[in-house]
């Protein structure tokens, strides 16, 4: 994957993106938290960040990735990164396409499919930083959802 620093930003957070390969998802999300742990994190090494923070947001195909804070409702990264995902916005207007019930149970199952797949692959991110804290929480997030959908350590 080919990653692009996000220069319509002038200062930070400064955000990096690269587009998913068709195929196997674990592969670029293998891909994406090894550059999570080799570039994004150190650009935060003065941030004051406990857990990360992943949205899943289907509606434009992205994954997006930062660190933060539990002690403030603000954000505090300095830099983060996302990934389009076109087999995500794909399925999700697919999905668009049934009643309101069906489109609901799709769009959950397809979600926590997508967050199962970022907590397995997550130990990559172990091997690009060799000081994350035991124990660090990955929490998932949906745009319309007001608190973690999903939850896991690494």
């Amino acid at each position: 994957m080919q990653w692009t620093s996000d220069k319509r930003l002038s200062s930070p957070p400064e955000f990096f993106s690269a587009t998913a390969p068709p195929g196997d998802q674990t592969h670029w999300l293998r891909k994406m938290w090894s550059f999570f742990g080799q570039t994004v994190l150190p650009l935060n090494s003065s941030v004051d960040w406990d857990y990360i923070y992943v949205e899943l947001a289907a509606e434009v195909g992205r994954v997006v990735v930062f660190p933060a804070s539990s002690r403030t409702p603000n954000r505090v990264e300095k830099a983060g990164c996302y990934v389009v995902y076109p087999g995500l916005q794909s399925k999700y207007e697919e999905l668009q396409a049934l009643d309101e019930d069906a489109f609901e149970e799709g769009l959950t199952h397809e979600m926590e499919a997508l967050s199962q797949d970022i907590f397995a692959t997550a130990g990559v991110l172990r091997a690009a930083c060799d000081d994350l804290p035991e124990g660090l929480p990955i929490k998932v997030w949906e745009p319309a959802e007001d608190g973690p959908t999903a939850e896991d350590v690494i």
